[in-house]
């Protein structure tokens, strides 16, 4: 059973121009939203990567930082997987402002139903890496991969025994990387 989630929030945001984790959706932050819809789907251990913990405290999340820097996404599964010691760990991205609990829970199902050293979502056009079950079996290889200064979350997923999940919306999916994409990401929604 997946009991633990890693909010990912540990970019520069250097296209959106703030911290996209605390841009306002609903009346709250993106990873507060992010944090109710994980605990709606069942797991209560979630934790936040992010090099700049002072940003965040005030979110009540616990935080860890990156042991290893500049390597993106993959640094902060890493930091997650060695910091909970969790045998599976449910990673999201901190903008993706449409994920929902049913989402979540479609993916930890499959992902414990038919298990893969990754499991992660997929949509017709994409793959989405950012939005996985990780399993601990992972966490050599990563370190290795980290140590190489090897970091395209993707690529290596896709050299590991994985599965993709697809999901038929692609509007959960939508990931806030300029400020125009949350106007795009509210269209779609109000559809």
């Amino acid at each position: 059973m997946i009991k633990t989630a890693v909010i990912l929030a540990g970019g520069k945001s250097s296209r959106y121009g703030k911290p996209k984790g605390l841009e306002m959706i609903e009346g709250q932050p993106l990873i507060s939203r992010l944090a109710d819809q994980i605990r709606s789907a069942g797991i209560d251990d979630i934790y936040l990567s992010a090099e700049d913990p002072d940003l965040f405290r005030s979110l009540g999340l616990r935080i860890i930082p990156d042991r290893f820097h500049d390597c993106g996404p993959m640094a902060g599964i890493h930091s997650a997987l060695t910091e909970s010691g969790a045998e599976s760990l449910l990673v999201l991205a901190c903008d993706l402002p449409g994920i929902t609990s049913r989402e979540i829970l479609h993916l930890v199902k499959t992902a414990e139903e038919n298990p893969a050293t990754v499991v992660f979502a997929a949509t017709e056009t994409q793959e989405h890496p950012l939005c996985s079950v990780v399993s601990r079996e992972i966490l050599d290889p990563l370190t290795r991969a980290l140590t190489d200064g090897k970091c395209a979350t993707l690529r290596f997923f896709h050299d590991l025994d994985h599965r993709t999940v697809l999901f038929d919306d692609h509007r959960p999916f939508i990931n806030l990387n300029r400020p125009e994409d949350l106007a795009i990401w509210e269209a779609n929604s109000a559809c």
